[in-house]
C-alpha cells in the first residue's frame, strides 16, 4: 500500500491519449465541435462499460444460480442412501424392543 500523500488518478487508455493531444494543452483553439465529439465519446464508452457490467454479472448470476442447484441436487442425491438407511435401523431397533418387550410378557404366570 502507498503512504504518498497524493491519490493517484485511475484513467481509461483513451483519456490519456486525448491529455497528450495539443488540443487539451491550450495550443489549439477550443472547437466546440471537436468537445462534443468528446462528450459524445465518452458517453459511448460509459454505455459499453455499463453494458459488458450488466452483462457479466447477469451471467454470473446465471451461473451462480445453475451450480447451485446443480450442488443442491448431488447433496441431495448422496444424503437419500443415508436416510434410508437411517431410517431401516430405527426400524429394526425398534422392532426387535417390541419383541423383547412382547417376549417378556408373554411368560408364564408362576405356579401357585
Amino acid at each position: 500500500m502507498s503512504r504518498s500523500s497524493v491519490a493517484k488518478k485511475l484513467v481509461a487508455v483513451d483519456e490519456e491519449l486525448i491529455e497528450a493531444m495539443p488540443q487539451r494543452r491550450g495550443l489549439v483553439p477550443f472547437d466546440a465541435d471537436d468537445h462534443v465529439w468528446r462528450q459524445q465519446l465518452r458517453r459511448e464508452r460509459a454505455g459499453a462499460y455499463w453494458f459488458a457490467a450488466a452483462k457479466w454479472g447477469m451471467l454470473g448470476l446465471v451461473v451462480g444460480a445453475c451450480l447451485g442447484g446443480f450442488m443442491m441436487y448431488v447433496a441431495s442425491t448422496a444424503t437419500v442412501d443415508i436416510a434410508a438407511d437411517a431410517v431401516s435401523r430405527g426400524q429394526a431397533i425398534e422392532a426387535a424392543r417390541s419383541a423383547v418387550e412382547q417376549g417378556l410378557n408373554r411368560q408364564p404366570a408362576p405356579a401357585p
